[in-house]
């Protein structure tokens, strides 16, 4: 799926230079999206309720998206 944003690692990257830092709500929100979508994937089953056993192992700053909406 195509997110019309910029990854996390950009979003810090562009605060620290310009001296500002991830206010701690906004911080809690995107971990707190983060694990939704962790926790979405590995609960996801097919058709007939089997486990795809999906799992994310790479979760960093560069693969999580944050979406200018």
């Amino acid at each position: 799926e195509y997110v019309h944003g910029r990854s996390l690692r950009d979003v810090i990257g562009t605060a620290k230079q310009k001296g500002l830092k991830i206010p701690p709500r906004i911080a809690a929100r995107l971990a707190s999206q983060a694990l939704q979508g962790l926790h979405f994937a590995h609960e996801l089953t097919d058709e007939r309720g089997k486990p795809l056993g999906i799992l994310h192992r790479d979760v960093s700053p560069e693969n999580l998206l944050v979406s200018f909406s």
